[in-house]
């Protein structure tokens, strides 16, 4: 077991005693944008060394390594936690964290005594958020979901927890497992909502309110149910950034929809709008590996539409890709890898047909081409201005109503 002893100081400035396994000799890094705040050894098993964690997040501004924002700074432990060049594939770290009075401290590791937490060792090397500073708490109601919200955050509690209830509520609502997490709130330097998970170690969120998010408009935002699929699926390789990407940029309004925070109108005007701008160019090659950001959203997004509409089809009715996506999702979250042949057959087992697989064959390595126009008339969609009207009377009207259709999923036995 790793240990690491912090006393954070009022300037947030972090004292750290560590104890690391491995050669007396051995070099040990953090960071590389850290490497400026950081003062004391840096090599050995028993070091001692400083972090200017305040400093860094002023100059870095980075939600990834250091953040400033609300009266706190948002860091992973992998950004002050010193660990050698080759991490080992296994063991556990522990650490111990003092405040300063008026200074608070949370976390999304796993508790493990008195201001104590722990986590495997390769969680070090992109581990969720934590926060120091002026923070308030919360909880979402009858779930394992703790909030912790940065002091200067304009909305309420009261609103901050409505919030996040309800958007918690209309995933479980789509059949995803609301596993344990942390969702970390604070003001944001945009208009808009931004929002990232971060999930070694422990499901964490960070949500950043935009200037122009109210009180009263805070429950049209989709950023936090997108997040919230990420936490409640388990984690993929980057290769594979279309399908968690595309997953969350689909399943999200779906759950809404059910939820009554969406209109099935604007679902499928946004679907209309933007899957245009997912499919492959003829020398793309297909979604994995892709860096394009259109491919990975909309790419990803028409990937799920498909399978949706397969599965349906294909099973009269009886499954969809919330079966699919459910068998993952109540069996690991975003603390977990797996490999993408896991994720496809779990999925196509818990709905008996092999859409998943099918599909991956023929867009995730290969471009693609597809009539999304053909698509639409054959779903009752019509495009007139900044908004769709539907055709019952189309050949598939009634399968485009049954994905939006607000009822119970069918057991899978989960």
């Amino acid at each position: 077991m790793w240990s690491y002893d912090v006393k954070v100081g009022t300037d947030l400035v972090l004292d750290v005693d560590a104890k690391i396994a491995g050669d007396p000799k051995q070099e040990l890094r953090i960071d590389d944008d850290m490497k400026p705040f950081v003062d004391g050894s840096t090599h050995g098993t028993a070091v001692r060394y400083r972090v200017r964690l305040a400093e860094a997040a002023r100059r870095l501004n980075d939600v990834d390594t250091a953040y400033e924002s609300g009266g706190a700074v948002f860091a992973p432990p992998s950004s002050w936690l010193l660990r050698p060049t080759n991490v080992p594939s296994s063991g556990r770290f522990r650490v111990h964290v003092a405040t300063a009075e008026g200074v608070d401290f949370a976390t999304g590791l796993h508790g493990a005594g008195k201001d104590t937490w722990e986590a495997d060792v390769d969680a070090l090397e992109e581990s969720g958020f934590a926060a120091f500073g002026a923070l308030r708490r919360g909880r979402v109601a009858g779930h394992p979901v703790d909030l912790v919200v940065a002091r200067d955050v304009k909305l309420s509690d009261a609103v901050v927890t409505r919030w996040l209830t309800t958007e918690v509520g209309a995933l479980e609502g789509w059949s995803l497992r609301p596993w344990p997490s942390t969702l970390f709130v604070a003001p944001g330097e945009q208009d808009v909502m931004r929002g990232k998970t971060l999930g070694d170690g422990g499901a964490t969120v960070l949500f950043r309110v935009g200037k122009a998010v109210t009180a009263a408009n805070i429950m049209e935002d989709w950023v936090a149910a997108h997040e919230l699929v990420h936490v409640s699926f388990p984690a993929l390789d980057p290769d594979h950034a279309w399908f968690a990407e595309g997953m969350a940029t689909y399943v999200e309004p779906l759950a809404r929809v059910r939820a009554g925070l969406l209109s099935s109108e604007k679902m499928w005007n946004d679907l209309v709008e933007g899957l245009p701008r997912g499919v492959s160019p003829p020398d793309a090659g297909g979604l994995v590996g892709t860096h394009d950001v259109d491919r990975v959203y909309w790419g990803g997004a028409l990937y799920f539409l498909l399978a949706d509409l397969r599965i349906r089809q294909r099973t009269n009715g009886q499954h969809s890709l919330e079966d699919a996506m459910a068998a993952a999702s109540h069996e690991a979250n975003v603390t977990t890898h797996w490999p993408i042949d896991r994720v496809l057959s779990a999925g196509d087992h818990a709905t008996g047909t092999n859409v998943l697989a099918e599909l991956y064959g023929e867009m995730a390595k290969k471009a693609f081409a597809f009539d999304l126009a053909a698509l639409w008339a054959r779903l009752g969609i019509k495009k007139g201005g900044a908004s769709v009207t539907f055709d019952d009377h189309a050949p598939d009207a009634a399968l485009r109503q049954a994905v939006t259709r607000n009822v119970a999923r069918r057991s899978v036995g989960l």
